[in-house]
């Protein structure tokens, strides 16, 4: 498993395993978890319509879909919009357990560390006040947002 699929694996089976709502969200976390810690960037963000995102995350999950590590529900949200939903599946669980078992994987211990901070921190919060703080703390990644009420001017 290369270290890039570690972070997003670490975020899921932190937090008792809580899922993450969403794929806005997913990103958000993984950016913050890469700029508010000391964690290696192994995923490049660009500036998109809802801030920071990265090609590489997305195709990351989508790989850890394919692999059965990951399962992604897909719902309908009160505008008719798709909404993701992301949690490990067993074999995610085995997987994730198996490296933290591992004697030569302390950077996984680390991950897990710092994910944990991240999750419990913003998590929960309601996605518009994550977006404020992702917007206000980093606005160079909001350039090209389609969500003018979170720019910082």
């Amino acid at each position: 498993m290369t270290d890039s699929k570690l972070l997003p694996l670490a975020l899921l089976y932190v937090d008792g395993q809580r899922e993450v709502d969403g794929a806005t969200r997913f990103q958000k976390l993984v950016f913050l978890a890469q700029k508010e810690t000391d964690l290696e960037e192994s995923f490049k963000f660009r500036s998109d319509k809802y801030g920071p995102f990265s090609p590489e995350l997305h195709a990351t999950l989508s790989e850890l879909q394919n692999r059965d590590l990951v399962e992604k529900d897909v719902r309908k949200n009160r505008s008719g919009n798709e909404k993701y939903t992301y949690r490990l599946t067993p074999t995610g669980r085995r997987v994730v357990q198996k490296l933290i078992n591992r004697d030569d994987l302390s950077e996984f211990e680390e991950i897990l560390q710092k994910g944990q901070s991240i999750k419990r921190e913003y998590n929960n919060q309601p996605l518009d006040r994550v977006l404020r703080y992702v917007y206000s703390q980093y606005p160079g990644f909001t350039d090209k947002s389609e969500l003018d009420e979170f720019k910082v001017n």
